[in-house]
């Protein structure tokens, strides 16, 4: 736990007939030295998806909502945006299977920083401009917190009384998950854990931020009452749910990759993980604060887990040791291969694009770090990552491949509506195949930019000393030193953005203007004005560089700032304003 910076852990691990092991370890307290028990109360994040899906398929299985039911009839009063609602429309299995093309919340809508809870329909106004459809909704899985938003108010309306009272009565009580609860707020200080993180190597307390909303990840539970919740699967849902309904649950329904003949994936807030040893598990992970939480079971194996700390760690690393421990003495399960089809192969190999990104403001990010070039060498498939990393791909079926070594199919290409698309990892991103000699090039001409423009920084600090020096007239040290503030500002705000990132928990501050919020607007809005001042000065004074090389730096440079600045704008970031 020192290795990882995990301050405080809980722990269950069960099998379908018995509980094995709940307990904790760290502290749920450092300055107090509290020990984390079982007794002590995480917030589990997104976990909570899986309780509010329960509870739709329990109002499905009593035929009062069925996974087709289109969104706008069944609550007209839900302000969304689907330009192809007419022949595809959002739909209840959309929202539970992520499916919907809506982005995920804005920066401003993850905390609540005001003295009160929103209730019923306010949840759902609270992050209403997230709700456009970006995609045909079925097309593309990307992860949306506002679907599970929406779902836990379909609850409330479709059964009479609030979400949280429905899965407590339905869910909680009957298992006698008698601390579990859905308070936003701290509720019992004896129980709740505190929040850390690690900073500077120490440990450093945080404050408990409510969430906007309770519905995608609102629950707070001990290892003594989610051991049950997963014993509750391994047991195929008895004794609450009737058979079938927890297949139901691991079902995806209606994404690509079932179109493909795909059996794993996101289905009804349950997801698989194929990168684990020899098992494919499901489950789900979560955070909120700085709790992260793992659940994961397998039903052929018998067994599964829940794990949760207070200190910003994703904890891959006790996970796989649990796995490891479940899975001994186990043979591995590993898809079959097949003999490489090159002929059904051969128009699917090229560069592939992503296209799914979670959020809209980062989308233009995303699109430039991940992409996959697929190639076929000595009779095989290969895959090879923008970083440089390179996967063997083995066939397991007709288009849909795994790495070599792991447990499940992880992915498919196919062609959709006349393009060519590849399907990826455990939540199948979309990725669409395009042009690799002209997606090399851009990306080279971005980096070349991203590099003159660094080297601004050095270039205006030269100047300014060489100025002080007398090796620099006044009149030329404006041309030198523009571009050098230009980048100041930018990384300002960029180094705002990335501790939100990091942290985040800090995402509670993007709801006030404040000193961070403040420096990410400024600090992106003073480098698109100073990008276009720069251009203006280069062009109107360049005649009065004598040196030759100065006079294509200052150009490069000027072109490098705007086209950045030009991206920012395209995707929203120039005069960034996260509270709005």
């Amino acid at each position: 736990m020192a290795n990882e910076h995990i301050p405080g852990l809980m722990v269950g691990i069960a099998t379908k007939d018995s509980i094995v092991f709940t307990g904790g370890f760290g502290y749920s307290d450092i300055r107090t030295k509290q020990p984390v028990t079982a007794d002590n109360l995480f917030r589990l994040g997104s976990v909570t998806k899986m309780f509010v899906s329960l509870a739709i398929l329990q109002l499905m299985d009593e035929h009062k909502i069925s996974l087709n039911d289109r969104l706008k009839a069944i609550a007209p009063e839900i302000p969304f945006t689907n330009e192809w609602e007419a022949n595809n429309p959002v739909r209840i299995v959309n929202l539970l299977e992520h499916t919907s093309g809506f982005d995920d919340l804005k920066l401003n809508a993850f905390y609540n920083v005001t003295s009160q809870d929103l209730k019923g329909l306010e949840t759902v106004i609270a992050s209403k401009k997230s709700l456009v459809c970006r995609w045909k909704p079925g097309e593309r899985c990307s992860y949306c917190n506002p679907n599970y938003v929406i779902l836990a108010y379909l609850v409330e309306k479709i059964s009479g009384i609030p979400y949280d009272q429905y899965i407590a009565k339905n869910i909680l009580q009957p298992l006698n998950m008698t601390a579990t609860n859905f308070n936003l707020r701290i509720t019992d200080k004896n129980r709740e854990v505190k929040e850390y993180i690690y900073k500077n190597w120490q440990y450093e307390q945080i404050p408990v931020i409510p969430a906007m909303a309770g519905g995608d990840g609102g629950l707070k539970s001990s290892a003594n009452d989610m051991i049950k919740f997963v014993r509750l699967f391994l047991n195929n849902g008895k004794p609450l749910f009737k058979a079938g309904l927890i297949d139901e649950m691991e079902t995806p329904h209606s994404s690509l990759a079932v179109n493909a003949g795909l059996k794993t994936g996101y289905a009804l807030a349950n997801e698989t993980f194929a990168g684990y040893n020899k098992y494919l598990f499901r489950g789900h992970k979560g955070i909120a604060g700085s709790c992260y939480t793992t659940l994961m079971y397998n039903r052929a194996l018998g067994c599964g887990f829940i794990i949760a700390s207070n200190g910003n760690n994703d904890m891959e690393a006790v996970s796989k040791l649990i796995i490891s421990f479940l899975e001994q003495n186990k043979p591995a399960r590993i898809p079959t291969g097949l003999p490489l089809n090159k002929t059904a192969i051969a128009p699917y190999l090229g560069f592939y694009q992503f296209e799914s990104p979670r959020m809209k403001l980062s989308a233009f990010s995303d699109r430039l770090k991940v992409g996959f070039h697929t190639f076929i060498k000595n009779d095989t498939l290969y895959l090879k990552e923008l970083s440089g990393n390179v996967d063997t791909l083995i066939e397991t079926g007709p288009l849909q491949f795994a790495k070599k070594g792991m447990n499940a199919t992880q992915y498919a290409f196919l062609n959709n509506r006349g393009k060519n698309v590849m399907l990826a990892e455990r939540h199948y991103f979309y990725f669409e195949q395009t042009n690799y000699t002209w997606a090399i090039i851009k990306r080279g001409i971005i980096l070349v930019a991203v590099l003159f423009a660094l080297s601004s920084l050095f270039f205006g600090v030269q100047s300014l000393i060489s100025f002080a020096m007398g090796k620099v007239l006044k009149r030329h040290l404006l041309i030198r030193i523009v571009p050098m503030l230009a980048m100041i500002l930018l990384l300002c705000g960029l180094l705002q953005i990335n501790q939100v990132q990091k942290y985040s928990y800090l995402l509670y501050q993007m709801n006030t203007i404040n000193e961070r919020t403040l420096i990410i607007f400024l600090g992106t809005l003073l480098f698109g004005v100073l990008s276009v001042f720069n251009m203006v000065l280069v062009i109107k004074n360049i005649h009065l560089v004598k040196s030759w090389w100065l006079r294509y730096y200052l150009v490069i440079t000027a072109c490098s700032l705007l086209l950045i600045a030009f991206i920012f704008f395209q995707a929203g970031w120039i005069g960034l304003r996260p509270w709005v």
